[in-house]
């Protein structure tokens, strides 16, 4: 056993039941050992933590040549693999919270590395970019942590959610003159997908008054 097998057994481990499982106890049982074997590799859960979420980011490296030409098409580019990781990996926007600091593993540090390099030399103070930098991040793993968290009961789809609560929607928000219209189409834009693609866009757009402020003309 080493480091790479612990880590390895926690991806796997959270993979298939959350983030919750993510207990030293628990990778302990995953590899068949006794828990005080993993302390010989990993301090504790903290640091297995910031080595699993390095691991993942590491799966998809932002392109090394620089990658589009644009700051927009980069920083797309950038929001994108950063959410394609959440796909993969459901529970890794919620360690975050389990932890005493947010990881910042070489992997993770190089998205923002990444994303600064892109806004540098553009009239941004150095604390505007972490700022953008941030928010992109932070917006990512807000739409991502939604999802599975939307109207839904045990069993039921969203859309079946809906039309079984149709009668009790419309009779308790009646009084509620745009809610009461809540349909289909806006159960779907309501889907993290959705959400995701729309507010990237408008986040890109933001960034754009800054950046080209003849926009505002």
């Amino acid at each position: 056993m080493n480091a790479e097998h612990i880590v390895g057994a926690a991806i796997e481990l959270a993979d298939e039941d959350g983030a919750q499982a993510l207990t030293m106890r628990g990778v302990a049982a995953r590899l068949g050992v006794g828990v005080m074997s993993l302390y010989r590799y990993v301090s504790g859960r903290d640091e297995l933590i910031e080595q699993i979420t390095d691991a993942v980011f590491g799966e998809r490296p932002l392109p090394e040549d620089g990658g589009p030409e644009g700051w927009r098409a980069r920083l797309e580019l950038s929001a994108r693999e950063e959410w394609a990781l959440y796909q993969a990996h459901p529970w890794l926007p919620r360690v975050a919270d389990m932890v005493s600091h947010p990881p910042a593993s070489a992997n993770v540090m190089a998205y923002t590395d990444w994303r600064l390099q892109t806004l540098a030399n553009r009239g941004f103070s150095y604390e505007a970019m972490v700022k953008t930098t941030a928010l992109l991040s932070l917006f990512v793993q807000s739409i991502a942590l939604s999802q599975g968290h939307g109207p839904h009961t045990e069993g039921l789809e969203r859309g079946e959610w809906m039309a079984a609560r149709k009668d009790a929607f419309e009779r308790s928000y009646r009084h509620l003159p745009m809610v009461s219209q809540f349909g289909e189409e806006a159960l779907r834009a309501t889907e993290s997908e959705a959400l995701f693609e729309f507010g990237l866009q408008r986040f890109l757009d933001g960034i754009s008054l800054l950046l080209e402020p003849a926009n505002l003309s």
